[in-house]
């Protein structure tokens, strides 16, 4: 299983001090031994958090304390950069007394980044425009997307089997609408 793991600075508490400073791991064994894979990255830092892109896990995006957000698409060896429009921009949990634990978030499908900043707001990184009706994840709207809507025909809210995402134009039921926005995408490819 491959896992990984950031961390921040020690006692200095987020100086970015020579000798002690915060690193960016992984493990392809389930965590029994870990390597550091900080190519390209300042290490006199902290990091802050690191997202796994669900439509591509050797995807990823590492929150940096002094850098902004960063992307590798080689699962970490190597990283650069996302930042236009952060410029000057604080990210992360700043100080001892600082305690936002996850100013970055991704939503489920992989489709945009929040990055909560310090004392600038929340920022959002759109990755990719969403394609509605590809449920599979196959970069395409097709026969399995429809065939995975349709059972979820008539569904709601309170429904135990209910899934936000076939609910296409989001007015809390599974209807005709959303499988015609499935047929209607037909043959779409999806970024």
């Amino acid at each position: 299983d491959v896992m990984y793991a950031v961390t921040r600075n020690g006692s200095n508490r987020g100086h970015g001090e020579p000798g002690n400073h915060g690193g960016v791991f992984k493990s392809t064994n389930g965590g029994e031994t870990w390597l550091p894979i900080m190519n390209g990255l300042d290490p006199d830092q902290e990091f802050f958090a690191l997202l796994v892109d669900p439509q591509d896990p050797q995807v990823l995006y590492l929150e940096t304390q002094h850098e902004g957000v960063w992307r590798s698409e080689d699962g970490g060896a190597n990283w650069w950069p996302i930042n236009e429009g952060l410029e000057g921009v604080r990210t992360g949990a700043w100080g001892a007394g600082a305690a936002v634990t996850a100013s970055m978030r991704m939503d489920r499908e992989g489709y945009v980044i929040y990055l909560g900043t310090v004392a600038d707001g929340v920022y959002r990184l759109i990755l990719r425009p969403p394609c509605p009706g590809n449920f599979d994840g196959d970069h395409d709207v097709d026969l399995d997307d429809l065939k995975a809507i349709t059972p979820h025909w008539n569904q709601h809210p309170d429904d135990p089997a209910w899934e936000a995402r076939f609910d296409l134009n989001n007015d809390g039921v599974v209807n005709i609408v959303d499988i015609m926005r499935v047929a209607a995408a037909w043959g779409e490819p999806c970024p």
